[in-house]
This record gives C-alpha cells, structure tokens and sequence, in this order.
C-alpha cells in the first residue's frame, strides 16, 4: 500500500517593520513526500529539487532575519488517520540570491533560535525538508498538513 503525504507551505509576515524594511515572505513549493510505503520511513532532503518546501523571501540587502516556524509532528489522513513527521535541526537551507550567496543550514523547530543575514541578497529562497514514518497499519490515502514561516526583521 502507498500514501501520499504533502505538506502545505504558508508564509506569515511578522510585525511590520518601518517602510524602509519591507519585507515579503510567499510559500513557493509544498514540502511533499509522494507515494510512501506502509511500515517504510521516507526523508525529503531540504536540497531535494522537486519534493522540498520551498519558500521565497524579499527584504532589504543586510537585513538581519529571525525567522519562525511552526512545524506540524503530524499529518492528517482519511477517516481521522495520523501519520507522524519529523524534522530534524538540519532539515531547512537558506540560500541568498546575490553571487556567490552560501547555503545557510538552519532548525526549522519552533524552539530553535533562527536567524539570518541577507547580506548583499535581496531575496533569499528557504528549502524544507522532514521525514514521515508510516505505521505498518498505516491507512492509504492522501496526508496533509500546514507549515507556517513567520519572518520579522530585528
């Protein structure tokens, strides 16, 4: 038997800053695991091209970032099925558009302390990644859940 996990990506804009600080954050790409097998644990790396969540942020060059996620530790399924994800303190990259921009890996769990530097970027894409373990009694059927980037600039 296959499942099908997806998991939805929204973007949450912070406290507005000044006018000068604007910011935007859009949720590009649904973070999703495909067909899983029953009883099989499958990983998303965040560098996956196709199956990472994707979000995209603007700001001003050198604004500093913090940058919060609420993560679900479960999806919803048929008939009121669960089926648990994890993410690990890996399991997200930032990456500047500016030449030269390095990948940054970050902790997309809400208790970590996340941050970033744009530096000469004015946009900087935030891959997610996670990992889903399906029960051996897993029911079949399409899993959804909602991921929610909350970004402020300090």
């Amino acid at each position: 038997m296959r499942l099908l996990a997806l998991v939805s990506c929204c973007a949450i804009l912070g406290a507005a800053p000044p006018a000068a600080a604007q910011i935007s954050v859009t949720g590009m790409r649904d973070l999703a695991f495909g067909p899983v097998i029953v009883g099989i644990a499958s990983t998303v790396a965040p560098s996956d091209p196709l199956r990472s969540g994707r979000f995209r942020i603007t700001a001003p060059a050198g604004s500093r970032l913090k940058l919060d996620f609420d993560v679900p530790n479960r999806l919803d399924g048929p008939g009121g099925a669960k089926l648990q994800i994890k993410f690990s303190n890996s399991d997200a990259i930032a990456l500047g558009n500016a030449p030269g921009s390095v990948p940054v890996v970050l902790d997309p769990n809400p208790k970590a302390i996340t941050r970033y530097q744009m530096g000469a970027s004015t946009a900087v894409d935030v891959f997610l990644g996670g990992a889903v373990t399906p029960a051996g009694n897993q029911a079949p059927g399409d899993y959804v859940g909602t991921i929610i980037l909350t970004v402020t600039i300090l």
